[in-house]
Order: C-alpha cells, then sequence, then structure tokens
C-alpha cells in the first residue's frame, strides 16, 4: 500500500505508518457480500502535539496491489474500499477506482 500526499494536505508536520492486518482482527465485514482481501491501519499522528490527525485539506491518493494469486477467486469489479469509522462503530463505503 502507498499513500500520495498533496503537499498542502496538512500544515504541519505529521508522522505516518501503514500496518498490514489480518482480516480477523478486524470488525466483522459490512456484509458477506463484501469479504475482506486484505487489511491495513493507517495512521497520522502530528508530530509536535502527539494528536492522531483524521482529517486532511485535500484528498489523499492511497494505492493497494495485488498479486493474481491473491485475486483468485475474486472479480475486480466487485472490489470495495472500505474504512472503520470507530466514532459511530460502523464500516463506511470509500470512493475508488480498480485499474
Amino acid at each position: 500500500m502507498t499513500i500520495d500526499f498533496p503537499s498542502d494536505a496538512v500544515l504541519e508536520e505529521v508522522d505516518i505508518s501503514i500496518t498490514k492486518r489480518s482480516p480477523r482482527e478486524l470488525a466483522p465485514p459490512p456484509s458477506p457480500d463484501f469479504p475482506f482481501i486484505a487489511a491495513w491501519s493507517f495512521e497520522a499522528v502530528i508530530r509536535s502535539s502527539g494528536k492522531a490527525r483524521h482529517t486532511f485539506a485535500k484528498p489523499l491518493t492511497i494505492t493497494t496491489r495485488f498479486t493474481k494469486g491473491e485475486m483468485v477467486p475474486y472479480d475486480p469489479r466487485n472490489l470495495a474500499f472500505w474504512t472503520f469509522d470507530e466514532a459511530i462503530n460502523q464500516w463506511q463505503h470509500v470512493p475508488a477506482q480498480v485499474d
């Protein structure tokens, strides 16, 4: 996974961490029609305060890559990107494209 930040997405310095997770560690998928193929934790922390940064001034671009073996038996046209909103304890669909 890579995350591209536009230069003015944040005004302060942030430390970023991306951790691959086992889907078994997560809340259940939003529906049986959307099983997890892979999962990552993404953390952005403001360096000066240590506070988490959850919003950005510009959209970020997140890129994930899968091997053909990882995609069996999934149809790429049915892939979806989700984020877990801890405030409401629900998965939220994120607009995404597959190419």
